[in-house]
Order: structure tokens, then C-alpha cells, then sequence
């Protein structure tokens, strides 16, 4: 039965260190749940673009492309570190590998057209190529100057808009959100929604709907999937285990295997 809901955020093995989704199996489940597209978005990079791209299209689904990148604070002016100690969020886990690692906040790039496809390569490029022996992040200067072609997903619970409003600071997630927004044309900017099934959940949804409708923003909802089905979260925490070397859990010490790619009927369920 075809569904009218897509995935727009989801890693694979190629989101080094965090990504469980073999290219091949979540294509299979994306057409056995009969969706019509999907969207690759890895971590600080677009290294399985193009096979993704190729493998999609001999199957009928459309591919959108797309990545998580690593980009400035946006809420605050100047660095993390300028602030007061007790009024600093903490940074996620840094993502990537070798030139292309970062840590910063999380936000979900997709490509519209082939102008955005250019502006997330120069984005890309440009952060990788600047860092030097410095985290690869992407500049809001550089984001609002290569977004065309792209829409902007405000990210996951890493993002600063979800971070800021996890730890109740209402009004730096308010002021990431129109920092980014401006960034973008008129239209381009979602505020996205992920239900992660863990205590704080609802209230950080209510939060981030309240948010963006006193700013007039679409939300979307996401998953942020991590792997094909809920037994791969065993092999998600040795990845980002062995990638962190740490032992397990590992960095992110997340509390349920919910990050797996649900049909449209569960995530209907989500967000009835």
C-alpha cells in the first residue's frame, strides 16, 4: 500500500561511527513500507551520495540528498565558551572522521535542485578545507551565502534549536531558530520534530510547536534513524563505540533502540 510519508533524515554506514543503515537494506524496507523517496543525510558529508543516488533510482524510489552538518551557535554571539559556565549548553558528541570531523551543532541539510547540490559541496568543502587541525564547522557567514538550492531541517536533539529547549532556555532556542531562518529563503526552513519515546519527549515536541508557530516555521517530523530495524541499535552502539573509543554504551548512551527506520503507520502513531 503506498504511503504518503517520506524519511528526511536517516544515516548510513557512511555517517562513520554513528550510521547502521546498509544502503541496500533500507532501500528494500523503504519500498517494502511502500514509500515513494527518501533522504540520505550523513554526517558532514555526502560519501555515499552518488550509490545511494544510483541504487535508488534502479528501484523506482526517488532520492533526495542531503547531510547533517556541524554549524556555529547561532542563539549566542561569539563561542560556547564566552558564556557564563553554568549558562553553557552542553556540545554533542563530535561527528565525521579524519578532515572532515566536527563538533558543534547539528542541522539537517537536504538538496532541492542541482544549485543545491553545488552550495552543500562548497559548503562541505569549505568547512573541511578551513578547520585545518580545528573541528570542521560551517559558518552561518558561508550558510547563508550557499543556500540556495537547499532546505534546512533545525536538526535533532543535537541541533541548538532542540538542545536549547531540552534545557529550558526558551529563549536562545528562539533566537537560533530566526538566526538560521534568515539563512534561508522564505519556505526553506522546517523545524524538525523527532519523538524519541523517552520521558521528556512530549514536552520537547509541545515546545518546538509553540516555537515555531509564534514564528510562523512548518514543522516536520523526522525519526533520525540510525538503523533498519530495532535489533540494529546493538550494532549502532559498537560503531559509535569503537568510533569514540570508549567502552559501551559508548558517547551517546541513548536509552532505547526507537532511531530504526518505522513505517508511515508508526510514525502516524508518533504524531497523531
Amino acid at each position: 500500500m503506498p504511503s504518503d510519508f517520506v524519511h528526511l533524515h536517516m544515516h548510513s554506514r557512511f555517517s562513520f561511527g554513528d550510521g547502521a543503515c546498509d544502503l541496500d537494506d533500507v532501500i528494500a524496507r523503504v519500498l517494502e513500507f511502500g514509500m515513494s523517496a527518501l533522504a540520505l543525510t550523513d554526517h558532514q558529508g555526502l560519501y555515499g551520495a552518488i550509490r545511494f543516488y544510483r541504487k535508488a533510482r534502479t528501484t523506482g524510489l526517488k532520492p533526495i540528498l542531503g547531510a547533517e552538518v556541524v554549524v556555529q551557535a547561532a542563539g549566542i554571539p561569539g563561542e560556547e565558551s564566552d558564556l557564563p559556565p553554568e549558562t553553557r549548553l552542553q556540545l554533542p558528541a563530535g561527528v565525521g572522521s579524519a578532515r572532515a570531523a566536527g563538533r558543534g551543532w547539528h542541522l539537517t541539510l537536504l538538496v532541492r535542485d542541482i544549485s543545491g547540490y553545488r552550495n552543500l559541496c562548497r559548503l562541505l568543502s569549505r568547512a573541511h578545507i578551513r578547520s585545518a587541525d580545528e573541528p570542521s564547522v560551517v559558518s552561518l557567514r558561508d550558510l547563508a551565502r550557499c543556500s540556495e538550492g537547499l532546505i534546512a531541517l533545525s536538526g535533532c536533539r543535537n541541533g541548538e534549536i532542540g538542545a536549547s529547549i531540552l534545557a529550558g532556555d526558551l529563549a536562545r532556542a528562539r533566537g537560533a531558530t530566526e538566526r538560521l531562518r534568515a539563512c534561508f529563503a522564505p519556505g526553506d526552513f522546517y523545524v524538525e520534530l523527532s519523538h524519541s519515546l523517552t520521558p521528556d519527549a512530549p514536552r520537547y515536541i509541545s515546545d518546538l510547536v509553540s516555537l515555531a508557530d509564534s514564528l510562523g516555521l512548518p514543522v516536520v517530523a523526522t525519526n533520525d534513524v540510525h538503523y533498519v530495524r530495532p535489533a540494529g541499535f546493538r550494532v549502532h552502539d559498537v560503531l559509535s563505540s569503537a568510533g569514540a573509543r570508549m567502552a559501551l554504551p559508548g558517547p551517546y548512551d541513548r536509552p532505547n533502540a526507537e532511531l530504526y527506520l518505522k513505517s508511515a503507520a508508526e510514525m502516524r502513531a508518533l504524531f497523531p
